[in-house]
């Protein structure tokens, strides 16, 4: 049975903007606390040190102070994060609002935003961005305990939902009588004669406007193609012109690989190949994302099964890198808004009504 106030479906965003972002802030933490003690954590602690001294403040600091700061940072951050990340979980799984969720939310989220910042730095502002949005319509009329009524629902006066009711409205279904006629004769399956009262042969709910979560899931999906086109023309740029510090950056960093026989044309290799897939890859979401956007569902079904192999990737990237956390975030959102309801309905109208053409 349905709850009597439905959550809103951006609330359910919300939620899992507040999750994912969380989780990357908690392995950025582990990242940070895992650094410490490393040369390049030990030479950044020095120059913090040297920027206060030239600033007349901080006399006395140690590089083992700095340390222990960040430490203590990482390990406040990682505690607010796990919160955020459980009450997010218990968000989205709710159907009543709660609002102590909502206070508590925000309260780690602050945390995050003055504490996480030094830290895991993007993902802290993300979740703060989003506690924020829990503040703000239509999520705060359902906190409120006011009935969320979908765009476009309207109801009829005096019923549930109506202005002045004081209930939520009841979504109307709307036949296309017109697209959809009876078969010759009047008659109904099974014999029964068609009268005014009867409803329509074969006639499914008249095709929606595009709903907009397609329309966005589209143009986040662009963007990140965009920029994923960019990002392979300059690392391809950056193989091709200065393939020797690329190399000398690699073994600077992960020495190991050096004494696993690591070569300057293997490394040419393996960034053409990077490049070239990153780039076939955003070519191809691209065009799923236009095609899905214009209302083919196997090109939205395809879109689907991309971005969240890109959402796994993406995963296990933050093991190394706390970038990779924004487009984890925009794949999650992505998908979230692909498996809407209104979106899937959109979806099967469209499908049924290129059927009815083609028997045409």
């Amino acid at each position: 049975m349905p709850p009597a106030n439905p959550r809103p479906p951006q609330t359910t965003l919300i939620g899992w903007m507040v999750g994912a972002g969380s989780a990357a802030v908690v392995v950025a933490c582990f990242q940070q606390v895992a650094s410490l003690g490393s040369a390049r954590t030990q030479e950044a602690a020095t120059d913090f040190i040297d920027r206060l001294a030239g600033s007349g403040v901080g006399a006395g600091l140690t590089v083992d102070d700095v340390q222990g700061a960040l430490r203590v940072a990482a390990l406040v951050t990682a505690a607010a994060a796990t919160m955020t990340a459980i009450l997010a979980v218990r968000l989205v799984r709710s159907q009543t609002p709660d609002r102590s969720t909502r206070v508590a939310i925000t309260v780690g989220a602050v945390v995050l935003l003055v504490v996480g910042s030094f830290v895991a730095g993007l993902m802290s502002f993300v979740v703060a961005a989003a506690a924020t949005m829990l503040w703000t319509q239509p999520s705060r009329g359902w906190f409120a305990g006011r009935p969320w009524v979908p765009p476009g629902v309207r109801a009829a006066p005096g019923a549930p939902g109506a202005p002045g009711s004081g209930s939520a409205a009841q979504p109307t279904t709307q036949h296309a009588a017109a697209a959809y006629p009876p078969p010759s004769g009047g008659q109904q399956p099974g014999g029964q004669q068609a009268g005014p009262w009867a409803p329509p042969y074969a006639a499914p709910p008249a095709p929606a406007r595009r709903p907009g979560q397609v329309v966005a899931a589209s143009v986040i999906t662009l963007v990140f193609c965009g920029l994923g086109l960019l990002v392979a023309a300059i690392m391809a740029v950056t193989v091709a012109t200065s393939s020797e510090d690329l190399v000398a950056e690699v073994q600077s960093q992960q020495p190991e690989l050096v004494d696993a026989g690591l070569t300057e044309s293997t490394v040419v290799v393996a960034g053409y190949v990077v490049s070239a897939g990153l780039g076939l890859w955003s070519v191809l979401a691209g065009a799923l994302a236009i095609l899905a956007l214009v209302g083919h569902r196997w090109a939205a079904i395809a879109l689907v099964s991309s971005t969240g192999g890109i959402a796994v990737l993406s995963l296990l990237a933050t093991l190394t890198s706390a970038a990779a956390g924004l487009p984890l975030i925009a794949a999650v959102l992505v998908v979230t808004l692909m498996l809407r309801p209104e979106v899937r309905t959109w979806y099967a109208a469209r499908a049924h009504e290129r059927a009815l053409a083609r028997r045409r």
